[in-house]
């Protein structure tokens, strides 16, 4: 969770000292990774079910805001918010999406296959950052959710080099190759 100097004031929210080496009690970010012996394969969906809840609760508390104050990154999100079943984290993540900018909050879903996000999630994202994809299936979903922009849209995805990407700007349907 990454958050802008005194934006958790009045959340009740535990900071660790100890979270992030090197830095003071005072940090404004806070990354608390599980210990690798305890990352099976169902505990990424543990976590993301167990925090986005208080999320909602507590963004729902803020005062309405256009600046971002606080980033939510769920790596990896295979699960989270599937196409046909119904996780107990799905139903928060989708509020996050659908409602959080207007409380300043971002949410950020990484996956591999693109195949695995439901298409409610797809459709309230603002901003995509594209990858090569390595199947016709990922590629057609990302396609089917990106809607105007560029005409060769297709070619671009499929020709991107490694290191290579598309940002895709959904409310100004703007598109650019970001190259790292």
């Amino acid at each position: 969770l990454s958050v802008r100097p005194g934006y958790w004031r009045g959340a009740r929210i535990q900071r660790r000292a100890s979270a992030v080496p090197g830095q003071s009690a005072s940090t404004q970010v806070s990354l608390l990774p599980p210990p690798w012996d305890e990352l099976t394969t169902r505990e990424p969906l543990r976590r993301a079910t167990r925090v986005s809840p208080p999320v909602v609760t507590w963004m729902r508390s803020r005062p309405g805001t256009g600046e971002l104050g606080a980033l939510i990154y769920m790596d990896e999100c295979f699960g989270y918010v599937p196409p046909s079943a119904e996780p107990p984290s799905k139903k928060p993540i989708l509020t996050i999406l659908k409602q959080a900018r207007a409380f300043g909050v971002g949410l950020v879903l990484v996956t591999q296959n693109p195949v695995d996000i439901d298409y409610k999630a797809m459709s309230n994202a603002g901003t995509w950052i594209v990858g090569r994809l390595q199947t016709e299936n990922d590629k057609r979903r990302i396609l089917d959710g990106i809607s105007g922009g560029m005409p060769d849209l297709d070619a671009r995805i499929s020709n991107l080099a490694k290191r290579e990407f598309v940002m895709h700007l959904a409310k100004k349907g703007e598109q650019t190759v970001l190259k790292r």
